[in-house]
């Protein structure tokens, strides 16, 4: 710390101010009753008046006093070139206990605690000291909104860069607008074309039910009088035949017992080898499992960095958003009235003509006719002309059959099914055994899962 000799001259005169002396003494020949033994020595100064501050002046080596009015009070001024003429050999100040040592040229010493004079200020982030000057700092990184000046901290075009936001998210608000304004009008002609389209189409439907029922009426008209007729017919031929029925039960009987016996053991050893393939498909969904949990990690880390930028654009969107999805429901919910109204009479139309034809299968359903052969005891035929198969093994004998034949020498089956299971159709002009294609086109697709899978 450095002290210059006026510095010290006004630390002297205001520790003598401070215990209230309206004299100063030059430090020499120290007396009791704080007086000196020289009048030579001493420096007499009139404070007519208490005094606000002092100064030191560079230009006449004085020190000045003042009132609280910034104005020098007369007589008041100390000459310090008497301070300078040998008086004090070197003055020192510690750091540590705050006191100025002064020595002066007769060996005296004076020790002055200054602790209570000086002010020692540490200064926080943001402030900074250059040869004695305290200024504030500004980051780096700082925008160019603040800035320092002579004026003190200035912030600056936040005013201009909000303004500028604000028209560009007006013009992006019209844009938005202009889009939706756009998408519902090509909505609404969208919905007035699918108006038309299902009124043509609800004209259509009802025309086409009106005919279908004026057909389906006649045609149970017609199916009633030849059921009436295959009835009586077919209640004079059924009294014959109960006698030989009640035989060919008993027959039949018998023979499901031992079908029964050796479709028990097929179906244990189906069942072992479906669960030989279930436990392979269960360590195949293991594997899959595993892959999709993986996966699924991945993707749900995707999910939440989509999510966040969704989630901001979908902030600026809510607005507009609201005021367009209150339209939309309103429409939905008009087309969803529509829709149920329209569901409403088709199921009522559809309903009737179910049962319409559930009446005619419980008439015609299950009535024979004397184009059709039934050699089994349990076998059930529809069509025409359909072949009657006969065997004392029971993959050669038909339970079920749909003829298509057209004359008694031109018998046909369409579809066959024999007591043993084995399902036969007409196709391109042969007898294929259906369950034996499926079942072979079933271990091909296991076969090559399993190959797909190592």
């Amino acid at each position: 710390m450095k002290i210059n000799k006026a510095l010290l001259t006004l630390i002297i005169t205001m520790a003598e101010i401070k215990k209230k002396k309206t004299r100063m003494y030059e430090p020499w020949g120290y007396q009791e009753e704080n007086n000196y033994e020289s009048s030579e020595n001493q420096f007499e100064i009139e404070l007519n008046e208490l005094f606000a501050s002092a100064a030191y002046n560079d230009n006449d080596k004085k020190i000045h006093f003042f009132n609280n009015d910034g104005l020098e009070l007369s007589g008041s001024s100390i000459d310090t070139t008497e301070f300078a003429s040998g008086v004090i050999v070197s003055a020192t100040y510690d750091k540590e206990t705050k006191i100025l040592t002064i020595v002066f040229s007769n060996g005296d010493v004076v020790k002055v605690n200054l602790a209570d004079l000086i002010d020692e200020n540490e200064f926080g982030d943001g402030l900074q000291v250059n040869d004695g000057i305290v200024s504030i700092k500004l980051d780096s990184s700082t925008e160019t909104y603040l800035t320092v000046g002579p004026d003190g901290l200035k912030l600056s075009g936040v005013d201009a860069a909000i303004e500028a936001e604000k028209t560009r998210a007006e013009e992006a608000e019209a844009t938005l607008d202009a889009k939706i304004n756009a998408e519902e009008t090509r909505a609404k002609a969208e919905e007035s074309a699918l108006d038309a389209k299902i009124d043509e189409e609800i004209s259509r439907a009802t025309s086409a039910e009106t005919a279908l029922d004026t057909k389906i009426t006649q045609e149970i008209v017609d199916r009633e009088t030849d059921v009436d007729a295959e009835e009586t017919r077919a209640k004079a031929v059924e009294e014959a035949l109960d006698a030989k029925l009640d035989q060919e039960i008993q027959d039949r009987k018998n023979d499901v017992d031992a079908e029964e016996e050796r479709a028990t053991t097929a179906e244990a050893a189906e069942k072992a080898r479906a669960e030989a393939a279930e436990a392979a498909a269960n360590r195949r969904i293991d594997t899959l499992n595993d892959a999709l949990d993986a996966e699924k990690g991945i993707r749900e880390a995707a999910d939440i960095r989509l999510e966040n930028l969704i989630t901001a654009e979908k902030n600026r969107a809510t607005s507009a958003e609201t005021t367009l999805d209150a339209k939309i429901d309103q429409e939905i919910a008009n087309r969803i009235a529509d829709v149920d109204a329209e569901e409403a009479r088709a199921t009522s139309a559809e309903t009737e003509l179910g049962n319409a034809l559930d009446l005619l299968n419980q008439k015609l359903g299950y009535k024979d006719n004397e184009t059709l052969q039934k050699n089994g005891e349990h076998e059930v035929a529809f069509g025409s002309y359909n072949i009657s198969n006969t065997s004392e093994d029971a993959s050669g004998r038909t339970i079920f059959s749909i003829g298509n034949g057209t004359a008694d020498d031109a018998r046909s089956n369409a579809l066959e099914v024999r007591e043993n299971g084995d399902v036969y159709m007409w196709i391109e002009n042969d007898y294929l055994q259906i369950n034996r294609l499926l079942a072979m086109l079933a271990h091909e697709v296991y076969d090559d899962d399993n190959n797909s899978n190592g």
